[in-house]
């Protein structure tokens, strides 16, 4: 690209990716994160799910009621595949985790099974969780003020049909399969 004298360049790095979903930030750390200046008052209530009272203080239990109304929500996203009969709590073998809620269990007949932490079984292992997770295609401007998408490019959002928990936000090209981070050799 070449800029002449009158021409202005804005270039904005991406924040870097987060670890597990923003709703799980303890009230008191995402008050620490707003007094530094981390982030802002609009980030806190759009992506944390933080209700601020008049001084900008995080209201701990309307943030708790405001949470457990987006999780909600989220379960009603749709799913490619309904979740099969997985196994019951017992005998369960913990093989590796998926991630920060998700991992790889063991069955008692040695099926390896895709679970999330609150207990939601989401699939056999040897699928690709997302199809089992509810699935919401994000405006840009839910993931960030300045996130822009090109026209063939999309993004998704995964999460637990059980509990509501945020497992994973991806950029895919529209249309193409949801892409399959973990595969098994069983």
């Amino acid at each position: 690209t070449t800029l002449g004298p009158d021409d202005a360049l804005r270039a904005m790095s991406p924040g870097p990716a987060g670890w597990g979903d923003p709703l799980d930030r303890a009230p008191d750390e995402l008050q620490a994160d707003l007094d530094f200046g981390a982030i802002s008052p609009e980030a806190a209530a759009a992506l944390y799910g933080a209700v601020l009272d008049a001084a900008g203080r995080i209201d701990a239990a309307a943030t708790q009621s405001r949470r457990a109304g987006i999780r909600e929500e989220r379960r009603s996203w749709p799913v490619s595949r309904p979740a099969t009969a997985g196994p019951n709590g017992e005998g369960l073998e913990h093989i590796c985790p998926i991630g920060d809620q998700l991992e790889v269990i063991n069955d008692q007949q040695r099926q390896a099974w895709t679970r999330c932490s609150c207990g939601t079984i989401m699939g056999p292992a040897r699928d690709n969780w997302r199809e089992y997770a509810g699935r919401n295609v994000a405006d840009p401007k839910e993931i960030g003020p300045s996130v822009r998408c090109h026209e063939t490019m999309e993004i998704r959002r995964y999460c637990c049909p059980g509990c509501g928990r945020l497992h994973a936000v991806d950029v895919c090209y529209r249309g193409a399969p949801d892409p399959h981070d973990i595969r098994l050799v069983l």
